[in-house]
């Protein structure tokens, strides 16, 4: 990469920090029920103490409810351990759906606030890049968030990826509202400065309900 460009990385930061305190978030809830299992088991334990039968499908089923939030938070945590490692690897070949799912999963709560689905299409081959990971990741998110201020509440945003020449495209397709030109999406600041970071080309169609991605085979 040219020695001339910088890295985004107060613009990294910010990102790193908001989706660690989102999946906190996750957690928190994971604890929170989990905790309220744990004083169900001692009522349970206080009414056998009394001489009070217990039922063995209700202790089945306080099992059952402890195992699915353990693997619940296993899940959170797996997926958190996979994003912050992405910070600290150099320029990798990225698997540019791989790196999407994981960001609509680690962001699912943000996404979940605004009320917007969003639909992520695997390609029938691996799409590949050489580029680094974590601000792929982030730029990603950044358009996701963009185009959720032109979507209304159960509206879907797809994402989809292609190969194409020198390169590979990041497709965001929306039911565009009724308006004539292109649409005023509140991208993030971070867009731009990532878009620059790692050589890729904006494209707006969004007037048709498309934005694309266009990113280099690899960054020069």
């Amino acid at each position: 990469m040219s020695e001339k460009k910088h890295s985004p990385d107060s613009t990294g930061i910010q990102f790193f920090g908001r989706v660690s305190a989102s999946i906190s978030h996750e957690i928190k809830n994971v604890l929170a029920i989990m905790n309220e299992n744990a004083g169900l088991l001692e009522d349970f334990v206080m009414m056998a103490g009394k001489g009070v039968p217990l039922s063995n499908e209700r202790l089945d089923g306080l099992a059952m409810a402890l195992h699915k939030q353990i693997q619940r938070a296993d899940g959170i945590v797996i997926k958190m351990n996979q994003f912050a490692h992405s910070a600290d690897r150099p320029m990798e070949n990225v698997d540019l759906y791989d790196a999407i799912c994981l960001v609509t999963d680690i962001c699912s709560r943000m996404v979940d606030l605004k009320g917007v689905n969003v639909n992520t299409i695997q390609p029938a081959s691996p799409v590949m890049v050489n580029t680094h990971r974590f601000y792929v990741q982030n730029m990603l998110w950044s358009y996701i968030e963009g185009i959720m201020t032109v979507l209304n509440p159960e509206d879907t945003l797809q994402i989809e990826t292609d190969k194409i020449k020198n390169g590979a495209e990041v497709i965001f397709s929306f039911e565009a509202p009724r308006k004539v030109g292109t649409l005023e999406i509140e991208y993030p600041e971070s867009a731009p400065l990532l878009i620059s970071y790692l050589d890729a080309e904006h494209i707006d169609e969004s007037a048709s309900g498309t934005i694309r991605i266009r990113l280099p085979e690899k960054i020069c």
